[in-house]
């Protein structure tokens, strides 16, 4: 970010008698913004801000956390630059809010208008197993049981590690991509050889979704969501649920639990 622009955030908020905390939290935020889209910030549209929302949201980070960013590039684009975009751009909901799920048949959808096979594996990956994006990019080779289809989630959100299922269908291509790899690899690797972006990852779900029809809101945290939710359709037990998602406290977990089951269609075979 120009240290014109910086100087110009910084006075702006000073002179509406903001706390030095969130004068260098709203500074923060929005630097952080900017270097992400690395872009002029007069060439930023809505759609740029909603995908770092979203992005920010497979990320893990809390709706508080959102709301602040949210608030961050408000004041930054509306008092800064005079751009009226957020009225178009709605703020980030609460985290107790019921969240995004897909139905089994619109994620066959999403997931069937992918050609690229990495990119079919690595979507199908995140919801089979109620991974994260972090999560996905992340893997490696040695993170794979393939005997027995458990995945070791190492230094997650909340920095505690544990262990997932993921489709029996899904080991020969696991094995496949494996092959003939040292168990440090990335799983998932660009055509650079290292490893993808979560902004990658995001773009590809929202072309996917984009692609298949499917007129739900939703993103790439969708199909971890959507993972949940279809365990509790299959009566799966709210403690196993916790522990596969990662989640602290059973609280977390016992959002799903609100969503009426007639929104979902029947799943008679869970994991793709």
């Amino acid at each position: 970010m120009p240290l014109a622009k910086t100087k110009s955030l910084e006075l702006k908020l000073k002179a509406g008698n903001y706390s030095s905390a969130t004068i260098k939290n709203y500074r923060a935020r929005v630097k952080l913004f900017l270097d992400f889209l690395a872009k002029n910030p007069k060439q930023i549209k809505v759609k740029d801000i909603e995908l770092y929302l979203a992005y920010q949201k497979d990320l893990g980070l809390s709706g508080s956390s959102m709301n602040i960013t949210y608030s961050a590039l408000k004041f930054y684009f509306e008092k800064i630059l005079n751009k009226k975009l957020f009225f178009k751009i709605k703020r980030p909901k609460d985290q107790k809010k019921l969240p995004k799920t897909l139905t089994q048949q619109e994620i066959k959808l999403i997931l069937g208008c992918i050609n690229n096979p990495k990119h079919k594996l690595m979507l199908t990956l995140a919801y089979s197993s109620g991974l994260r994006v972090s999560e996905v990019i992340n893997l490696r080779i040695k993170d794979l049981d393939l005997t027995n289809a458990l995945i070791s989630i190492n230094c997650s959100k909340n920095q505690k590690s544990r262990l997932t299922v993921f489709g029996k269908k899904l080991i020969p291509v696991l094995k496949k991509l494996c092959a003939k790899r040292l168990a440090q690899d990335w799983l998932f690797r660009n055509n650079r050889g290292f490893k993808y972006g979560a902004r990658s990852l995001q773009k590809i779900f929202s072309k996917a979704l984009k692609n298949s029809g499917v007129k739900k809101i939703a993103s790439f945290h969708s199909l971890r969501h959507s993972f949940a939710t279809h365990l509790l359709e299959k009566n799966v037990n709210l403690r196993v649920i916790q522990a596969l998602l990662g989640h602290k406290k059973i609280e977390t977990t016992q959002i799903y639990t609100f969503i009426r089951k007639n929104q979902f269609t029947s799943v008679n075979d869970l994991l793709i």
